[in-house]
């Protein structure tokens, strides 16, 4: 969807209903929560306008593309995917025109700082310990870092604000 607008036929609420009523927590999880973060916790999709919709596929596009793309990667498989025409795939979410463009991890070097090494181990298990606090690293990534979410390529000032949160 790369945050054009859908088919005129296309019924969005109607979509996201689906989703919550299909055997999916993961989907129901996701939607209730995108709710509460960007949408004053009103969870009926047909209460909301339609960038709020398309603003919810995109992201969970783009998580499902990022875990897909990692395990890809981990097994060798490199996959291609031509992007969406010119600077058409740049999610818009409730509340933001646009979320910054993202720089590429290789750009910044990982820090061998002890203290940035304590903290990403730190943040890291956080995120493997619970869902929730995973997607709150990549909203802090992409609203203060340009997207970098490899904690090793943030400074120790980053890790300790998103860390203090959950202290």
């Amino acid at each position: 969807m790369g945050g054009g607008k859908p088919p005129q036929d296309l019924d969005l609420a109607g979509f996201i209903k689906a989703g919550q009523r299909a055997d999916s927590t993961h989907f129901r999880k996701a939607w209730v929560t995108y709710c509460f973060v960007y949408g004053e916790g009103k969870c009926d999709p047909s209460r909301h306008q339609e960038n709020f919709l398309l603003g919810f596929i995109e992201y969970i596009g783009e998580l499902a593309t990022h875990g897909l793309t990692t395990t890809a990667q981990a097994q060798g498989i490199q996959i291609e995917v031509p992007e969406v025409g010119a600077g058409g795939n740049k999610r818009k979410r409730h509340g933001f025109d646009e979320m910054p463009n993202k720089r590429h991890a290789s750009d910044i070097p990982q820090s061998t700082d002890p203290t940035v090494i304590m903290l990403s181990d730190k943040c890291k298990q956080l995120q493997r310990q619970n869902p929730v606090i995973k997607d709150s690293w990549v909203l802090f990534c992409d609203q203060t870092a340009g997207g970098v979410k490899d904690p090793l390529r943030h400074d120790a000032a980053s890790l300790q604000t998103f860390l203090a949160s959950y202290a």
